[in-house]
């Protein structure tokens, strides 16, 4: 009677305590939802995930399990409810990065309501740094970054590692600038507590709260510290470009870049290449020079033709006359170019290892989800270009870039070269 007595006593707070929990249940689905999509758009472009990708993949669960991927949307669906569009958006990422395809993925780029501190950020061999600002953080510039609300650099490079869809290291250093700055996915991967502000500590600066801003703002003036009467390297003054070259006199060098594996509509590529060549064969050229370090892909065998000639022009193909510059933006059809180039040619790679693998899932489609619009990119093809299975395309000689280096503007791959014997 007693233990009656107590509970029927205690019931109406039972009750109370219930109905709380579930109005505050309810108040979060209202308030996340308040300013974002549809719970059932959202369950509905899951449930298209789930059907359409591995029927469009080329072939979707060569390293992850089929009961996998479905138990992680499965999951996603029940938590739905609960979270904004910014964290749903989060774990499609955390899933589609577990396929192991770099070339499947969310295009994050795409997405409007993602926002970023209005800084640029670098990784460099020496860690990541602050390159430019808005002139309100300009003491920020050229600054080491430490930590992020507290959580030191390197744990938070690791917790993005989740989220990014990649084959190797460099993949992740070149995903990890753009992410590190994005409070929405910080947020929902519980790395700050909210996203309307960010506080990053950096080395010799002190810890900075730093507002964001919608992605790709117009009319934000950055700043660096770069000294503007000093000449950019050569790599990056007409990185815009998709082909061009330049004469080195001193060294007798030719320095050819290949920024995209793309026809320009003004200047057909085998047009520019004959120029290119005929200048060559005007010149006493001690060293041909093939960039591809911003080269992140496109159609490969535009350079092919170009390929062909170097493999055949007696006065350029030899061991310490080409030399191809490779990096972690090297990726998909231009590291397809860069095996070509070590099969066929007596080129020695110069650079840092390539953000693809040789053999490689690729030809590219998208697949976007139809009430979200939400893009989700995905591999039709599958590369074998090598016996092995390297995570990377790997230089002969490989060179990092420091901070010092770029906040001088020196390119320690270009200067290796031209002082090769």
């Amino acid at each position: 009677m007693n233990l009656k007595y107590h509970f029927l006593k205690w019931l109406p707070l039972l009750f109370i305590v219930l109905s709380f929990c579930t109005t505050q249940k309810d108040k979060k689905i209202i308030k996340n939802r308040d300013s974002g999509l549809m719970i059932g758009h959202w369950l509905e472009d899951l449930d298209y995930l789930a059907k359409e990708l591995p029927e469009r993949h080329k072939n979707l669960f060569f390293q992850l399990k089929e009961e996998e991927f479905l138990r992680d949307i499965e999951k996603l669906k029940e938590e739905t409810p609960y979270l904004t569009d910014y964290e749903i958006i989060t774990e499609i990422m955390k899933i589609t990065a577990k396929i192991g395809d770099s070339h499947t993925g969310v295009a994050i780029w795409r997405i409007p309501s993602f926002r970023h501190v209005p800084i640029d950020f670098k990784l460099f061999s020496d860690g990541i740094f602050a390159t430019a600002a808005v002139e309100k953080y300009q003491p920020v510039i050229g600054k080491k970054l430490v930590t992020v609300n507290g959580r030191p650099i390197e744990k938070v490079i690791r917790i993005l590692e989740t989220i990014i869809s990649h084959e190797n290291d460099a993949q992740v250093k070149t995903q990890v600038p753009w992410l590190i700055g994005c409070p929405e996915i910080l947020y929902a991967l519980e790395i700050i507590p909210g996203p309307d502000s960010l506080m990053m500590e950096f080395e010799d600066a002190g810890e900075v709260i730093l507002e964001p801003v919608p992605y790709n703002t117009e009319g934000l003036e950055f700043i660096s510290m770069e000294d503007e009467e000093q000449k950019h390297p050569l790599y990056l003054v007409n990185k815009h470009l998709f082909y061009w070259y330049h004469w080195i006199d001193r060294e007798k060098t030719l320095y050819f870049q290949y920024n995209r594996c793309a026809e320009l509509d003004t200047l057909p590529f085998k047009k520019f290449m004959w120029g290119m060549l005929e200048f060559v064969d005007n010149h006493e050229t001690e060293k041909f020079i093939f960039d591809i370090r911003l080269n992140g892909g496109g159609n490969s065998s535009i350079a092919e033709s170009l390929i062909d000639e170097l493999k055949d022009n007696e006065q350029i193909n030899q061991k310490g006359k080409l030399y191809v510059c490779i990096g972690r933006n090297t990726f998909s059809s231009a590291i397809l170019n860069a095996i070509t180039l070590r099969k066929q040619t007596d080129a020695i790679f110069i650079g840092e290892p390539t953000g693809g693998k040789p053999n490689h899932y690729g030809e590219v489609r998208n697949l976007i989800l139809p009430n979200t619009g939400l893009t989700i990119s995905y591999s039709t093809k599958y590369f074998k270009e090598t016996e092995g299975n390297e995570p990377s395309f790997y230089p002969d000689i490989e060179i990092e870039l420091s901070s010092a280096d770029f906040f001088a503007r020196r390119d320690p791959v270009l200067e290796e070269i031209l002082m090769e014997k």
